[in-house]
């Protein structure tokens, strides 16, 4: 038991508790094996948060469980607490462990690190990325993008963008709606920063005001030009208040085009019906929207087929036009030399958008938010939007599987279908919706299937069929296992835990 929280225990004698749930070691630990102690050893570590427990983290070394047989050997495991700091709040940010590029942060020279989001209900109440040494839990790196008072970092995702092995950037909320991009490229660790700002301010990469970011982004390449989708979802689901929260909450797919040869691209606050729309951007630059397809059903959000309640997308295209030439006047070269179309696979520089920078769509429902973390997966991307019950101690509510396009945010063609309604446990044309009419109809995939109880994220389990197909098994609150069959695909690119 962490120290951090070892007074919670005297709650156990107190004839009130029972009144007053109290929570302990309230976040899922991350377990990451040859991590390079130095002089030739690796161990594999355990690094945990408290959740709603506690503001602190706390690292074990687990490498040979076996030999944890007496006391003195189980307390030699125990590397390290962090906690009693006034940037440290509610530790609900999941930490990632990763090689870094600088070999000297640490006393063991490894350039192994932690890295975690500061939670929220800190004292200062600023958002901070914290950069611990993964073996005595000094910080190594403390970035603090302020926004505060009641801010807070969520937790990161970590990016290794030219696959060596080592962490280049990450991504990360925060409760005021902040997008931040971190630089970690550099071989000296006291030169990490946000990757943008102006005139010395740091800034985010993307602004929803309103919209609190409380789970971890997912990224990939762009599907056809230089730089990064970055998609994540909006809404917080942390106390009391916030079951009865019915503010706007949205799935957005942003596209950081940036370069690190000029920190000022960044895309700026994001307006919804002004001119700019983005307030960093030119007035041609937008986000396109995704909305739903109405049914002509009481409930127009849904469609109906059989037991299956269906949220249908729309399809627009984005336009990802750029322009030839970057500012310094370099032309780009390879496979779009010559064209306004330079793709991921031109070298020499950067084009900037001139059109959309990403997508988005509002959710719809009242009350309807992301509070689960996003999971892109060869180009598709699976988002849990949830929509509370009143009952705080209930295990109601509802939860929508979306499965949909990371590169438009829109819905799948309808030769790709993701689910299975018609339960015939296979994935095939009795998986689409007509959307027409019986003279002439329109023959669409679905996009979200309804589900009762607060789904989590699924773990995925291949069928190894000639169908190509896999099973996606979602735990829930109703104490149901949910399990639905689609196209077998693989991770996103460029998330470290490809490379891990």
């Amino acid at each position: 038991m962490p120290y951090l929280v070892y007074n919670n225990l005297g709650w156990y004698v107190d004839p009130g508790y029972k009144f007053d749930h109290k929570f302990y070691v309230d976040l899922s630990p991350v377990l990451t094996p040859n991590v390079d102690a130095g002089m030739g050893s690796t161990i594999t570590l355990l690094v945990g948060g408290l959740g709603k427990g506690g503001k602190g983290y706390y690292a074990l070394d687990v490498t040979d469980p076996a030999s944890m047989t007496t006391d003195t050997a189980v307390a030699s495991k125990v590397l390290w607490e962090f906690g009693h700091d006034d940037d440290m709040g509610y530790s609900y940010s999941k930490p990632t462990v990763v090689n870094s590029n600088d070999d000297d942060v640490n006393i063991d020279t490894t350039g192994w690190v932690v890295i975690t989001g500061n939670g929220y209900n800190s004292v200062n109440g600023n958002a901070v990325l914290f950069i611990l040494d993964p073996f005595d839990g000094t910080v190594l790196r403390r970035i603090d993008v302020g926004g505060g008072p009641c801010n807070g970092l969520s937790t990161p995702a970590a990016i290794d963008a030219d696959a060596d092995g080592k962490v280049d950037y990450v991504y990360a909320g925060d409760l005021k709606g902040n997008l931040w991009k971190f630089d970690l490229t550099d071989p000296d660790s006291t030169n990490w920063d946000v990757a943008y700002e102006d005139g010395g301010t740091p800034k985010p990469l993307f602004q929803c005001p309103g919209q609190p970011i409380t789970t971890q982004p997912d990224v990939m390449e762009h599907c056809d030009k230089p730089g990064y989708m970055v998609i994540f979802g909006t809404g917080k689901f942390l106390g009391a208040t916030d079951l009865t929260d019915t503010s706007l909450q949205s799935i957005f797919g942003i596209w950081d085009a940036g370069d690190d040869d000029d920190d000022t691209e960044y895309l700026g606050t994001f307006t919804r019906g002004a001119t700019p729309q983005l307030g960093n951007q030119p007035n041609s630059v937008t986000l396109l929207r995704q909305t739903y397809v109405p049914s002509t059903e009481a409930d127009s959000h849904f469609w109906t087929v059989g037991d299956n309640k269906l949220r249908i997308f729309t399809a627009n295209e984005p336009d990802w036009t750029t322009t030839t030439f970057e500012a310094d006047g370099v032309t780009c070269t390879g496979a779009g030399a010559g064209t306004d179309a330079c793709d991921r696979n031109s070298t020499g520089a950067h084009p900037d958008p001139v059109a959309n920078v990403g997508w988005y769509f509002d959710l719809p429902i009242s009350g309807e938010r992301v509070v689960s973390d996003v999971m892109i997966r060869e180009n598709k991307v699976i988002v849990l939007s949830y929509m509370p019950e009143g009952d705080p101690c209930g295990a109601g509510g509802t939860t929508i599987i979306h499965e949909i396009d990371a590169c438009t945010g829109g819905r799948f063609p309808a030769d790709d279908p993701q689910f299975d309604i018609d339960n015939s446990g296979t994935i095939g044309t009795g998986d689409l919706i007509n959307i027409g009419t019986a003279e002439d109809p329109i023959w669409v995939a679905p996009s979200g299937l309804l589900k009762d109880g607060r789904l989590q994220p699924p773990a995925i389990l291949s069928l190894g069929n000639e169908a190509g197909e896999e099973m996606k098994y979602y735990s829930s609150s109703s104490g149901e296992i949910e399990g639905e069959i689609g196209p077998q695909v693989t991770l996103g690119i460029g998330h470290w835990r490809e490379y891990r």
